[in-house]
């Protein structure tokens, strides 16, 4: 992963910290992924680990489209986790019943 150093083109908010980022300001993107951007001062292991996890909730079972998880509880018990192979983890797709 590497991070380039841009300026934000529109209001954003920082994924490490929270706080609103300004168009204009100074801020770092994630060359893979440009849905992660952070202050420029905010440090690249937690963006690491932000990146570590692409979980997407509510997510419904494209197959049987019954079983849905709407917590990550849910989620664990009806779906499943998989670890892909640059290491995110990411929703099963299918449910369990399905697979």
């Amino acid at each position: 992963m590497s991070l380039l150093l841009a300026v934000s083109d529109s209001e954003c908010d920082c994924t490490e910290c929270g706080k609103r980022i300004a168009r204009g300001q100074n801020v770092c993107y994630d060359s893979n992924d440009y849905r992660f951007v952070k202050h420029e001062n905010c440090s690249e292991f937690f963006t690491r680990q932000l990146l570590k996890e692409k979980i997407i909730l509510p997510w419904t079972c494209p197959h049987c489209n019954q079983v849905e998880a709407s917590s990550r509880l849910e989620l664990i018990k009806n779906f499943g986790l998989r670890k892909m192979s640059d290491g995110t983890v990411r929703n099963q797709s299918w449910c369990r019943e399905c697979r």
